[in-house]
């Protein structure tokens, strides 16, 4: 950090990034010019023949060449390993390296290009006269054919390490009534980069016009977030690393010093609905059975992902060998073989004649679904899958909010899985879906789930369903932090139960959380004085070894932490309701009232843009684990409890955040808690209500 600047252009590296490549070229290298060294030294005796003294001439360049390579490399290795991340001084000098290595290249380049014409042009003209033994010949042919390789490694290294932007302009500071206009001209321009990325990223997916309008969304939510953003992969890599560890320096100090030294409290911790009053364990079965049901919207590959052994195998009772030839085929997106409608049917027990509904059609804004008959807990289920293609993941960028109107309430929404929401609300009420289900079984409620992003649009179709069909509930399985106002927690509180798991990213993720990761990182690399290379090295060694890291960062005691988020855990910590618990009352609108939250009074316009996770929050984590160094061993014991949108409000770095959200561990986790609360009731027991 900053990006190294060389030839004009930015390139994807810092000067920092050439230890660990260097080292690598350096040691391959040395291997060669012992090999070279080795051959010609062996070989020179036959070298003495006609055409001889042209091979050797070559060798001995060629060693001449690998020990002023490896001498340059090593001293570029040595100052590129000097200073931090944000202290570039020391290494200023590095670009004149990196011109008089491409110098060097150059030479190598010409002298390899001479001698692979003398040894294969003027050794084959001479093929009549007398000439030097075949082998020999071969194996200097060899050698030039390696030397080859190895420059041809390094050249297209450095095309992928080179930028293809130029470097940007520098301001002129005497122009200050012109100042805004290249804001709007560099904001504008990079945009359009961010667009076109995204574009050849996503060359497969299509180009229609939701594909497109989305392009240029993520463009300018992209171009806002990073815009001034001078960092490159490696810098971003190693502010985890260093976050991470300042993290967990942060957690030991407030586990040693919670009773003496009590925090203070974030000025800028969301509002949070009361936590029930119920026991958490009361929806573990439901939550347990219903996650079935988002789990298996992902269809037949990701079921053999989780079941690698014998997944295939399990289904084979369930596939429909050339269903789609023989008619009946519920949808034409599936296979032939309807794999999609086989893990339905397998993992939920379900009949063919139970599934309502099913559609694997997948577009921006378009996700797949589909729709059951729950006949062990009386229910109407819609599932809607979560993130697995391009296209998923365009919707899911979409992250801007939009303004909605429901049942008198303005709230926002994340744009992209309210449009996904809007669509698949569409559908059923063009196909007369849930009508022709409720129709079969009258007496039964309507149940809609998901995972992730599925979770996302299972909450926000929920809202939009919530006028019509006044009973639905409603499980989000991890879903996604930034997607709904604090207007819409509130109201999507006596029906919508999210159900988290450990550090998962997903939840934590938003744009606030974005752009305070963001900053955070900045300030972690800025203080830092360990080089990058040992920051990675440690992380290695600890992800290898199970070797502890011991990196130094200091934590002013001034400033925000993440002790702020981990405290709101504590019950005696202040969350923000309607006076009078919403649940008990009906729902007004907050849009004009000024409320106090940790005695700082705020108008709630002020957050009406910041999104959260819908509803009340239930929280699976591990509360007991066997552990050495980072080998887990064991299996782990879970505990679950209601938790706050405040212990979300803080991306949490390790190396579980991603593994986390995968929902195959929350099945493990809720189905081990079923088994272990028997005095708990089936699927589909009658609990108290929370909002009751």
């Amino acid at each position: 950090m900053p990006a190294l600047v060389a030839f004009n252009r930015k390139w994807r590296v810092g000067s920092d990034d050439f230890v660990f490549p260097g080292v690598i070229s350096v040691f391959i290298r040395i291997a060669w010019l012992g090999a070279a060294a080795i051959v010609y030294g062996t070989q020179r005796k036959l070298l003495k023949c006609p055409g001889g003294d042209v091979l050797e001439i070559y060798h001995i360049g060629l060693l001449s060449w690998l020990v002023i390579t490896i001498l340059l490399e090593s001293y570029m290795v040595r100052v590129s390993a000097k200073g931090s991340i944000a202290n570039v001084e020391p290494r200023r000098y590095f670009p004149k390296l990196l011109y008089l290595r491409l110098f060097i290249f150059i030479l190598e380049m010409g002298w390899s290009a001479l001698g692979a014409y003398w040894v294969f042009r003027e050794i084959e003209t001479n093929d009549e006269m007398e000439t030097c033994d075949e082998s020999v010949i071969l194996l200097v042919r060899a050698t030039v054919v390696c030397s080859w390789v190895l420059l041809l490694l390094v050249l297209l290294g450095g095309l992928l390490l080179l930028s293809p932007w130029k470097k940007p302009g520098q301001r002129d500071t005497h122009q200050d009534t012109h100042q805004g206009d290249v804001d709007d001209a560099l904001m504008k321009s990079t945009q359009l980069r961010w667009e076109r990325r995204c574009k050849w990223l996503c060359c497969c997916v299509g180009s229609d016009e939701n594909t497109q309008a989305a392009y240029t969304d993520i463009a300018n939510l992209l171009a806002s977030l990073f815009y001034g953003l001078d960092v490159v992969i490696s810098d971003i890599a190693a502010g985890l690393i260093l976050l991470r560890s300042e993290q967990q320096q942060q957690c030991a100090s407030i586990t040693s010093s919670a009773a003496s030294t009590p925090g203070h409290q974030a000025t800028t911790s969301p509002p949070c609905l009361r936590k029930p009053t119920e026991p958490a364990s009361s929806h573990v079965a439901d939550a347990a059975h219903f996650l079935k049901y988002a789990g298996s919207a992902y269809g037949y590959l990701f079921y053999l992902f989780e079941n690698l052994c014998c997944g295939s195998c399990k289904l084979c009772g369930f596939y429909r060998c050339c269903g789609g030839c023989r008619g009946g085929k519920l949808d034409r997106h599936d296979n032939c073989c309807e794999c999609n409608m086989a893990v339905i049917k397998k993992v939920n027990n379900l009949d063919k004649e139970d599934v309502v509904y099913f559609s694997y059609h997948n577009r921006i804004y378009e996700i797949p679904f589909f729709v059951a008959i729950d006949d062990h807990t009386k229910s109407v289920v819609v599932s809607i899958r979560g993130t697995l293609s391009f296209k998923d993941a365009l919707t899911d960028a979409v992250a801007e909010a939009e303004k909605i109107e429901v049942e008198g309430q303005e709230m926002y929404a994340h744009k992209g899985i309210l449009q996904s929401a809007r669509y698949i609300k569409r559908t059923l009420e063009e196909n007369q879906v849930l009508e022709k289900a409720f129709h079969k079984v009258p007496d039964y409620k309507l149940v809609i789930v998901g995972h992730s992003l599925g979770a996302g649009a299972a909450a926000l179709l929920s809202v939009l369903m919530h006028s019509k069909w006044p009973k639905l509930k409603c499980y989000a399985f991890a879903p996604p932090g930034g997607l709904i106002s604090h207007e819409g927690v509130l109201f999507t509180a006596p029906f919508v139960l999210s159900v988290l798991y450990g550090e998962d990213l997903v939840p934590r993720l938003g744009l606030g959380t974005l752009e305070t990761i963001k900053e955070q990182l900045l300030d972690v690399v800025r203080r830092s004085n360990t080089p990058k290379h040992q920051i990675l090295a440690g992380a290695c060694r600890r992800a290898c070894c199970c070797v502890p890291d011991r990196l130094p960062v200091h934590v002013p005691e001034d400033r925000y932490t993440v002790r702020d988020h981990i405290e709101s855990s504590d019950t005696s910590s202040t969350e923000l309701v309607n006076k009078n618990d919403p649940v008990t009352q009906d729902r007004t609108s907050y849009t004009d009232e000024r409320i106090d939250i940790e005695g700082t009074e705020r108008n709630l316009q002020e957050v009406t843009r910041q999104l959260y996770p819908p509803g009340h929050i239930l929280w699976v984590v591990e509360s007991d684990v066997i552990e050495s160094g980072c080998c887990r061993g064991g299996e782990p014991i879970y505990q679950i409890k209601w938790a706050s949108c405040r212990e979300f409000s803080q991306i949490l770095v390790g190396p579980r955040m991603v593994a986390d959200h995968l929902p195959g561990k929350l099945q493990r986790a809720l189905d081990q808690l079923t088994e272990n609360m028997p005095q708990v009731g089936g699927p589909g027991h009658e609990t108290t209500n929370p909002h009751a």
